[in-house]
C-alpha cells in the first residue's frame, strides 16, 4: 500500500526514487530548489500586494503647497503640487524672496584694484567699476607673461 503523496515529486510530478525516504517531497536537489524559489516568488507576491493595498487604504488627498487645492490620492509619490503652474509659482517666489535678502544685505569692502570703499551685493564683486576690473586683469596678464619669459 503505498501513499499517494510520497511516490511523485510535488514540483515535477515525476516517480520518487525507490530508495527515498517516506517523507521525501522532491526527485532530486534541482526540484527541490526550484520549488522552493516558487514558494518565495508566491510568498513576495503575496506580501506586496496585501502592502499595495494597506498603502492605498491609507492614501488621502493632499493639499497643494502653493494654492491649497487637493491633489488626489493616487498621484505620484512626492508630489506636492497640483499643477505645473504652481510649481513655476512656488519657484519664482523662493527665488524672489532670495534675490530680496541678497540686495537687502550690502557689504562694505575696499574696492581690490584702486582701495576705493564699496557696497557689494555679494561676495562676488571685488571692484568698484569695470576700469578697476580690466585694469586687474591686465597687471595681472602682463605679471604672467613676465613670469614666462622669465623662467
Amino acid at each position: 500500500m503505498t501513499d499517494v503523496w510520497n511516490d511523485r515529486c510535488i514540483q515535477c510530478g515525476g516517480d520518487l526514487p525507490l530508495d527515498a525516504a517516506s517523507n521525501r517531497l522532491y526527485c532530486s536537489p534541482q526540484c527541490r530548489e526550484t520549488g522552493f524559489e516558487v514558494r518565495m516568488q508566491e510568498l513576495r507576491q503575496r506580501y506586496n500586494a496585501k502592502r499595495r493595498r494597506d498603502r492605498r487604504a491609507t492614501k488621502s488627498d493632499r493639499p497643494c503647497k502653493e494654492c491649497g487645492a487637493l491633489i488626489p490620492a493616487n498621484a505620484a509619490r512626492g508630489k506636492i503640487f497640483c499643477s505645473v503652474v504652481c510649481g513655476d509659482r512656488d519657484y519664482a517666489r523662493r527665488r524672489a524672496a532670495k534675490r530680496r535678502v541678497r540686495k537687502a544685505t550690502k557689504i562694505d569692502r575696499p574696492c581690490k584694484e584702486c582701495g576705493k570703499l564699496i557696497q557689494a551685493k555679494d561676495d562676488r564683486r571685488k571692484f568698484c567699476s569695470i576700469e578697476c576690473g580690466h585694469k586687474d586683469y591686465a597687471r595681472r596678464r602682463a605679471a604672467k607673461r613676465r613670469e614666462g619669459r622669465n623662467s
